[in-house]
């Protein structure tokens, strides 16, 4: 595309979301499989902060030897972790750039097609506001140019489909512009440059506000607490699992982890598990009667339920919640959205803890009361086959 514009194109030598989540060495035709099948998994994930920084010092590095005239930022309003990490590093270079390129105009721009998601722009406008950066909202007529557009967008190799395409990214481009003209908004940045929390430029900041606050209580007494339990459902994603569970072990360095996953999750652990967690592959519903009869006495473990429904308040949520009395139950849609939280709320900082990862380690305990419950699912599903 670059060359297509006349324009010069520079990488940073930074791979794309999907081989971050799963390195390029271990992808397989069941991998490939995979990503057909749940593609979101390995994109739609929270910003990591070591990512973010990493990719600001080589931004600044570059901008100090190109010395640009003005600089254009994506504003990250979609779900995908590059969008989102790329607008976050932009902030995060020029923030801590301080007066060295504060005379350098700064344009974000919307990334279309999915800029039509409503309230996201106005959502990060209003997370910037907080840290004093101020967007100026600007529109620029493309109607000459609105076919180019079109023939460079269907470069993309994951956008080659320009049937489709091409009716939301006109659907866009002429909705606040007069009849028969297009327009593609951008904003000007003004004022202090910052960045705010992740978690506020999040399409999900209403819903994590809430887990926020929930997450703050649990941190009260993070030594305390001897251990905790992680349910990740069919709907569930265990996120980045080996740095998130580091972050849960240095959030409660006391705790064990215990995880019961389903078979449509437990793969994203094939990382292996820290010393001191434990994983149970959960298969039909009666091992999920299984799980639940294993940690229905155990009171005042704090329990996290990885679950699509997880910001949606119904009948559902409460039945999961009840299902696990006296005790802290926290909801979220994938646990690096947790464990964001949780690093925000430590100021990310991580120490390294010792690798004692396993291959494995299945639902096979000593316990007499797990044995009881699997021994009567087992039963169970005997009788009802």
């Amino acid at each position: 595309m670059a060359k297509l514009l006349g324009a010069e194109q520079r990488c940073l030598d930074w791979t794309d979301a999907p081989l971050r989540f799963w390195p390029v060495e271990r992808w397989s035709q069941v991998t490939v499989e995979r990503f057909k099948a749940t593609g979101h998994t390995f994109v739609d994930l929270f910003p990591s902060a070591e990512e973010v920084s990493l990719i600001a010092n080589r931004l600044m590095h570059t901008l100090s030897v190109l010395a640009p005239d003005e600089l254009w930022i994506p504003m990250g309003v979609v779900d995908h972790v590059d969008h989102r990490t790329t607008r976050s590093a932009c902030l995060l270079s020029l923030a801590e750039a301080g007066d060295r390129f504060s005379k350098l105009p700064v344009f974000m721009y919307e990334d279309v097609p999915h800029s039509s998601s409503v309230g996201r722009a106005a959502q990060i406008r209003a997370a910037l506001a907080e840290c004093g950066t101020h967007l100026v909202r600007c529109t620029e007529d493309i109607t000459d140019v609105l076919a180019e557009k079109l023939r460079l967008v269907s470069v993309y190799a994951s956008q080659f489909e320009l049937s489709k395409m091409e009716l939301r990214i006109r659907e866009i481009a002429g909705g606040e512009a007069e009849a028969g003209k297009f327009v593609e908004t951008y904003h000007r940045v003004e004022g202090a440059r910052g960045l705010p929390p992740e978690s506020h430029l999040s399409p999900d900041w209403g819903s994590l506000a809430t887990l926020q606050t929930e997450t703050r209580s649990l941190l009260a007494d993070r030594t305390k607490w001897r251990r905790l339990t992680l349910l990740a459902l069919p709907s569930g994603h265990l996120g980045r699992w080996k740095t998130d569970t580091e972050s849960l072990m240095a959030a409660f360095p006391n705790a064990v982890l215990k995880v019961y996953a389903s078979e449509e999750v437990a793969w994203q652990a094939e990382e292996g598990l820290n010393y001191k967690s434990t994983l149970a592959v959960v298969r039909r519903w009666t091992g999920w009667l299984c799980a639940i009869g294993c940690e229905l006495f155990r009171f005042r473990t704090p329990t996290i339920v990885l679950w699509s429904g997880a910001f949606v308040s119904g009948f559902k949520r409460k039945l999961l919640k009840a299902l696990f009395p006296f005790r802290h139950v926290l909801f979220a849609p994938k646990l690096c959205d947790f464990c964001g939280l949780l690093n925000e709320e430590l100021g990310n900082a991580i120490p390294s803890r010792p690798n004692r990862s396993v291959s494995s380690r299945l639902a096979i305990t000593n316990s007499a009361t797990e044995r009881l419950f699997l021994i009567f699912a087992c039963l169970l599903e005997i009788v009802l086959e």
